[in-house]
C-alpha cells in the first residue's frame, strides 16, 4: 500500500515524539496540500497558492534523503491537491480536473471528460491507482484512467489492496464511506450531521483490512461555526463511532493511521472564540495526546518510511519585517523517535 504505508515501532517506552521544522524551499504566497513517500529518501509534497500572496502556480517539492528541493511542476499551471508516490519514477498528483504522472523525467497530463474537483489519490500498485473528487471516482489500470463511479463530494481515498479500497465524503449534510471489494462499490452512511462550517471535509486512512479510520467535521454544540470532529472505526464488520479528541477543532485537515490502534489527526484549532492556529492530536490505544506544531498548520500527514512522519502545510511570515499582512509560505515538519 502506497497511500499510507505502515509505520513500524514508532511508539516505544522511551520514545518521545515531537514535531520539528525541516528546512525547505521558501515560496512566498504558496502552501503545501499533500505529502507522500515511497522510501526514506524519496518523498514528494505538492500544493499551490496560499490564502494570501500572489502565487498562482502549482508547487512541487522533493526529498532526496538529505534535503527538500523545488522540483519541476506540471506545465499546465493547475494547483495540486494530492500526491501518491509509488516509486522514484512513478508519482501521481491530482488537482481540479487534471491527473499528472511523474515518470522520472517529466510530468505527463491525463484528463477525463466531466471530471472536476479532484481532491485525493491513492495507489495499491503501479497499475492500480484511485482518484476521487467533487463528482467522480476514477481508476488507473496501468494503461488508462476510467470512470468507476459517479458520486457527489468525495474528499479522500485510501487503497489497502486491489479488492479493498475506501473512499469518504460529505453529501447532503451527511458523512459517508464507500468501499470497493474488487467488483463493486458499497455505500455506508454515518447518521451524524456533517457540518458545513469551513467546508465539507472527510478523511480516511487504514493500517489494514480490519483497521480503517475515517473522520469528518460535524455541527457542534455551538453550531456550524465551531464544528466538532466525527471519528469512526471499521473493524472488518461494521463502522462504529469513536470518541474524538477532547480539544475543539475549527476544521479537520488530515488523518493518518500508522499502526493498529494508533492514529494522528491534524486540524485548524479553535480556542473558543478565535482562530488558534494548527493542532495535531495523537491517539495510542484510548489515550489522546496533543502535539505542538508551533501554531503552524499541517494540512497533510504521511509515513516517512524511516520511523517517523512527514507533515506539510503553511506557515505565516513577515518577509519585509513590517508586520501585517502575513504572507504564507510552504511548511515541512517531521516527527521521529528521540
Amino acid at each position: 500500500m502506497f497511500a499510507v504505508g505502515h509505520l513500524a515501532a514508532v511508539v516505544a517506552a522511551a520514545c518521545t515524539l515531537a514535531w520539528h521544522g525541516v528546512p525547505s524551499p521558501v515560496v512566498w504566497g504558496a502552501q503545501l496540500h499533500a505529502v507522500s513517500a515511497s522510501a526514506a529518501d524519496d518523498a514528494w509534497a505538492v500544493g499551490g497558492p496560499a490564502p494570501r500572496g500572489h502565487w498562482t502556480r502549482p508547487v512541487v517539492e522533493h526529498w532526496n534523503g538529505k534535503r527538500w528541493r523545488r522540483a519541476a511542476a506540471p506545465a499546465d499551471g493547475t494547483p495540486l491537491q494530492a500526491v501518491a508516490a509509488i516509486g522514484r519514477n512513478d508519482v501521481w498528483a491530482v488537482g481540479d480536473n487534471v491527473l499528472e504522472h511523474w515518470n522520472g523525467i517529466a510530468w505527463q497530463r491525463f484528463s477525463l471528460p466531466g471530471v472536476a474537483g479532484l481532491r485525493a489519490v491513492a495507489a495499491a500498485a503501479h497499475d492500480d491507482v484511485w482518484a476521487v473528487g467533487r463528482n467522480v471516482v476514477v481508476h488507473w489500470d496501468g494503461a488508462r484512467w476510467r470512470m468507476r463511479l459517479r458520486v457527489t463530494d468525495v474528499t479522500d481515498v485510501t487503497a489497502i489492496g486491489a479488492d479493498d479500497v475506501w473512499a469518504v465524503g460529505v453529501s447532503g449534510g451527511r458523512f459517508f464511506e464507500l468501499h470497493w471489494d474488487g467488483r463493486r462499490w458499497s455505500r455506508y452512511a454515518q447518521r451524524v450531521p456533517a457540518g458545513p462550517g469551513y467546508g465539507p471535509v472527510a478523511v480516511v486512512s487504514a493500517a489494514g483490512p480490519e483497521d480503517v479510520w475515517a473522520a469528518a467535521n460535524a455541527n457542534g454544540a455551538d453550531g456550524p461555526t465551531w464544528p466538532d470532529t466525527v471519528l469512526a472505526h471499521w473493524d472488518g464488520r461494521a463502522w462504529r463511532r469513536v470518541a474524538p479528541p477532547p480539544k475543539t477543532f475549527l476544521a479537520l485537515n488530515d488523518l493518518l493511521v500508522t499502526a493498529p490502534g494508533e492514529l494522528w489527526l491534524s486540524a485548524f484549532r479553535a480556542n473558543g472564540d478565535a482562530y488558534g492556529g494548527g493542532g495535531v492530536e495523537h491517539l495510542t490505544g484510548t489515550q489522546w495526546q496533543e502535539a505542538d506544531t508551533d501554531q503552524f498548520v499541517l494540512t497533510a500527514l504521511a509515513d516517512d518510511h524511516a520511523g517517523g512522519l512527514w507533515g506539510v502545510g503553511l506557515a505565516g511570515s513577515y518577509p519585509n519585517g513590517l508586520g501585517f499582512p502575513t504572507v504564507y509560505r510552504p511548511l515541512v515538519e517531521r516527527t521521529r523517535c528521540s
